[in-house]
């Protein structure tokens, strides 16, 4: 069990009520999402079905402080991953909208609008934000600089619209690493 979760468990539990003396173990049991050691099997003294049932309500009246606090500590529970897609749309959506901190020009919001839905939507929308690695983005970005293909400066602009949507994401908790931050191109044009 990790030490953190045995902090949690011995601030929040007596330990009397959570581990019976001595036979505490390595195999655990679950009570609302909260893991709690319990006897071996095979332990010289086996618990009764009525002392396992006391022992389940005491750490579910335990735990009720917690969710009644505003801690739901949940086990296994992975968060939800979102896509690329809907990153960059929930970016659109905070930092143009109506309670965006910075308001930006009608020129602005056109041209970012242009570039995430014409460029980076296209690339990588149906991908998991998180599983993006840098060397793609780089590599992809390279791309658009082909013989006839789009200026520096204005590649550099799209990896800094990039940016901008997962530092948005990293804001809100949508992500939590920005990709980008490690991708390098030229500011000048050949």
């Amino acid at each position: 069990m990790a030490s953190h979760r045995k902090r949690l468990i011995s601030a929040v539990i007596p330990t009397n009520q959570a581990v019976e003396e001595k036979n505490e173990c390595i195999f655990p049991f679950s009570c609302a999402g909260i893991w709690f050691p319990h006897l071996r099997p095979g332990n010289q003294r086996t618990a009764t079905a009525g002392e396992r049932k006391r022992r389940r309500q005491a750490a579910a009246d335990a735990v009720k402080p917690l969710h009644a606090a505003g801690f739901s500590v949940r086990i296994n529970e992975a968060p939800a991953r979102v896509s690329f897609n809907f990153l960059a749309e929930h970016y659109l959506k905070a930092d143009f909208g109506a309670d965006a901190v910075r308001p930006k020009s009608v020129n602005t919001i056109g041209h970012v609008e242009q570039v995430v839905r014409a460029y980076l939507i296209p690339r990588f929308g149906d991908e998991i934000a998180e599983d993006i690695k840098p060397f793609d983005i780089q590599r992809w970005l390279k791309s658009l600089h082909e013989p006839g293909g789009l200026a520096w400066t204005t590649i550099s602009k799209m990896r800094g619209i990039m940016s901008r949507i997962y530092k948005i994401g990293i804001l809100h908790e949508h992500v939590a690493k920005n990709p980008v931050q490690h991708v390098e191109t030229r500011s000048k044009s050949d």
